[in-house]
């Protein structure tokens, strides 16, 4: 019934179902039901669009990231990814190995999420792909015990249109 294919990332969804926006700004369910509490962000800059938690707020000042933020402090930042792992520590300073999966979203965004064990840090390098094939990777990161936010949030990520 979920709008995407769930893939492990060593934490289930939960309840949050994410699926393509309606005109009406609404997530609707294939049941025809509109899923309430839910935003997209959109950007052409960025080349990419997802969806968040409707009473979290958005800081996008133009500058090297964005980010979402929960009405208790919990952040999920979206920023530009110079390669392609999701794990890019300063030398000297690599913590133990991450538990990572990689995934294609039911939007067909190449997702490789890694989840560093002592501090429950979340990584994502996104693959995004324009009709014309032209690719470019953004990353999503967090921290913290309750992945579903995050990870409804990677399963939505799509090209922006």
């Amino acid at each position: 019934m979920s709008g995407f294919r769930q893939v492990a990332v060593g934490v289930t969804l939960g309840g949050w179902l994410v699926l393509s926006l309606t005109s009406e700004g609404t997530n609707a369910m294939p049941n025809g039901q509109d899923r309430v509490g839910v935003k997209a962000f959109s950007s052409a800059n960025w080349g990419v669009a997802l969806d968040y938690p409707s009473d979290w707020s958005v800081d996008d000042d133009g500058g090297d990231e964005v980010t979402f933020r929960s009405p208790d402090g919990v952040a999920v930042v979206l920023g530009r990814t110079k390669g392609d792992s999701p794990s890019e520590p300063a030398p000297g300073r690599r913590p133990p190995t991450p538990q990572c999966t990689t995934t294609v979203t039911d939007h067909h965004v190449t997702a490789t999420v890694c989840v560093e064990p002592a501090t429950l840090t979340r990584r994502a390098v996104l693959v995004l792909k324009a009709p014309n094939g032209r690719q470019w990777r953004l990353a999503l990161s967090t921290r913290g015990r309750d992945a579903r936010v995050f990870d409804a949030m990677v399963a939505s990520a799509r090209p922006s249109p």
